[in-house]
């Protein structure tokens, strides 16, 4: 019983079977569409709660960017439980942090208790998120981009499907009731998830974490991350409020972010297959091309159908993050490595993720409009692409091993 508690590693030689590694797909999709497609859906709670709390738009970005900088800060602690718990310990626990968050968020009397509440929910998403990709990673090494995308594309299933259904629920209800509601989605995916998932490696030892973080490859990842969470969640935020101050309905505004979440599950997959054609690497690099390009464009789009348009290219790119954010890790370390790497690269996106939201806001409440917020985004999106074409070879880069010379060394 306890080995099945503290998900004891099956073995490299071991196989899951074609149905349990199913099942894997089915409840991290479905857990995904949850916690990540809640987060992609906040946006559609701007304006209620700025009229609730009688805030600006900076007051109430602060929502999200407490959210996504707890996620991101505790990502390389939850990497370090995962080695030593396992999965299924660690998903348990973002169980029950989705459900209290979304609820004290509900119950929120006074802003501050909705950046708690947000905050606990923030972490629920990396305790979830992670061990699904990592799971998904260590069974299916074949088709690791297919999986990965087939798991993460339910976060863009959630950011489709969500915005309408929690507007709706908004407009008759009531913001608070929306979010009791959405803390429900607990039983569909996340928790099923806890009786599924499972270890294949064992961890590896104190020593060799440490000498694999003064590796160059992780330097260079680090920059990356630290970037790209000053711009990444903007265009998610702010493209419904933008398109409401453009004069068109709430529904019709809300559409655009159930574009951008149907791009972005096609993103998940698609680009998670093509990655395992041309590396995850380059894949990026043209991914955040055209995310620089969206970025700049949005904020100049006054026609309905082409702002659209411009939300899937951006929703299309943006969801393949989700996919080639933990693949690239599989590229360039060793599958027991994944867990801390890809825990210390989002751990890097905490501080972006926290002031990132709030400047653009402030700067979109400051000019009275959303142009330097799209310009802004589109330059880190640049410079996130520049970072990744400076990468070795994944070839190169796993054929010389920094890790073992310097544990060599030591």
């Amino acid at each position: 019983m306890m080995d099945w508690i503290m998900d004891k590693p099956r073995g490299e030689h071991m196989d899951l079977g074609l149905f349990h590694k199913s099942i894997i797909l089915l409840f991290g999709f479905l857990a995904n569409f949850c916690v990540i497609g809640m987060l992609f859906s906040l946006g559609i709670f701007f304006i209620p709660l700025e009229e609730e709390f009688n805030v600006g738009r900076s007051a109430v970005s602060w929502m999200p960017s407490i959210a996504t900088f707890v996620e991101f800060f505790l990502s390389f602690g939850i990497g370090l439980l995962i080695d030593k718990f396992g999965f299924r310990i660690v998903v348990g626990i973002g169980c029950v942090a989705y459900v209290s968050g979304l609820i004290i968020m509900s119950f929120a009397t006074h802003i501050s208790v909705l950046y708690i509440g947000s905050g606990i929910y923030g972490a629920s998403i990396m305790l979830i998120y992670l061990p699904c990709v990592s799971c998904a990673g260590q069974w299916f090494e074949k088709n690791r981009g297919l999986s990965i995308g087939t798991i993460v594309a339910g976060g863009g299933a959630g950011n489709f499907a969500l915005p309408p259904l929690l507007t709706l629920i908004i407009e008759n209800y009531g913001w608070r009731i929306a979010l009791q509601m959405a803390s429900l989605l607990v039983v569909v995916g996340p928790l099923p998830l806890v009786f599924t998932v499972t270890r294949k490696y064992a961890t590896k030892k104190d020593l060799e974490i440490l000498i694999l973080l003064r590796t160059a490859k992780i330097k260079i990842l680090y920059t990356f991350a630290f970037l790209i969470g000053f711009a990444y969640m903007t265009p998610f935020l702010n493209m419904v409020p933008y398109a409401e101050y453009r004069g068109f309905s709430p529904l019709q505004s809300s559409l655009v972010l159930t574009v951008m979440g149907a791009a972005s599950i096609a993103g998940r997959v698609v680009q998670g297959i093509v990655a395992d054609k041309i590396t995850a690497c380059w894949t990026l690099i043209i991914g955040y091309i055209f995310m620089s390009i969206s970025s700049i464009l949005w904020p100049f789009t006054v026609n309905y159908y082409l702002l659209l348009c411009v939300a899937a290219v951006f929703g299309y790119f943006a969801g393949a993050q989700w996919t080639l954010a933990p693949q690239v890790v599989f590229e360039y370390w060793e599958t027991t490595d994944v867990s801390v790497v890809a825990g210390l690269m989002f751990t890097s996106m905490s501080v972006g993720n926290l002031l990132g939201p709030p400047f653009t806001g402030w700067t979109i409440d400051y000019f009275d409009s959303y142009k330097v917020a799209g310009a802004f985004c589109g330059g880190i999106f640049l410079l996130c692409a520049q970072l990744f074409f400076m990468m070795p070879s994944p070839k190169k880069a796993l054929g010389h091993d920094e890790t073992s010379i310097l544990l060599d060394e030591e």
